[in-house]
């Protein structure tokens, strides 16, 4: 196993030295990297290979989330707080975990696990006609042609293909990234279909072999092509 290099961006130094030495404890972390703001830690991504992040999100100049906006593709990030308001809007940017302080080793390590488990699933392999996807701690081809869709499960995702269902490591936000455009489209906020999979539709449904598929208003346009079929007809 190859280490991890770890950035840590903590302005309080009481909590950046119990991070330091949780981190100290796992056997595969380099020495990480550290700095106290966020301009400080956007100048440290661009230089270095991180693979993981550990951001507060009060900081000196702008905050953590601020950061996330500014930084075009972080590492896995596990947000590090003493405030719990920011927890749902920080999902929002498709962090690993968030950790509220004080924290123990034993969370800390779970969070840990999330963020690596992303870090590997960024690395997936894709070609033009499949993509290796972490499911559980294997990686697994899928042929996109046999992929049906894909619906949201919490920090994971359902891949449906082959009348089978496969849980695998990454949110639907970051299959819709990963995905070819030119096969698949995101319909709902839980749900990616393959349009070469669609039986038939309306202006509320899309019908996938027995599912039944909710089309959400925010994503209609994504199916333009269709509805100028229906109105024709």
């Amino acid at each position: 196993m190859r280490n991890y290099l770890p950035l840590i961006v903590e302005d309080n130094p009481c909590a950046y030295l119990l991070l330091r030495d949780f981190l100290e404890k796992l056997p595969f972390f380099e020495k990480p990297l550290t700095c106290d703001t966020a301009l400080e830690a956007l100048k440290i991504l661009k230089q270095n290979a991180v693979d993981i992040l550990f951001l507060d999100i009060n900081l000196p100049d702008m905050s953590g989330l601020e950061l996330l906006k500014a930084c075009p593709k972080p590492p896995p990030t596990i947000i590090t707080s003493c405030d719990p308001s920011f927890a749902v809007e920080s999902f929002d940017y498709d962090v690993a975990d968030y950790l509220l302080k004080p924290f123990s080793f034993a969370r800390m390590t779970r969070a840990v696990n999330r963020a690596l488990e992303m870090e590997v699933a960024s690395q997936s392999v894709a070609d033009s006609n499949g993509i290796f996807l972490k499911v559980g701690r294997q990686l697994k081809r899928f042929q996109f042609n046999d992929i049906s869709y894909v619906e949201a499960f919490g920090i994971y995702a359902k891949i449906y293909h082959h009348n089978q269902i496969t849980v695998v490591n990454e949110t639907i936000t970051s299959l819709e990234q990963r995905l070819p455009k030119r096969y698949f489209v995101r319909v709902q906020k839980s749900y990616i279909i393959n349009l070469d999979k669609v039986e038939s539709i309306d202006t509320k449904n899309l019908q996938m072999g027995h599912a039944k598929i909710p089309i959400g208003l925010t994503y209609r346009d994504s199916l333009k092509g269709f509805w100028h079929l229906l109105e024709k007809n």
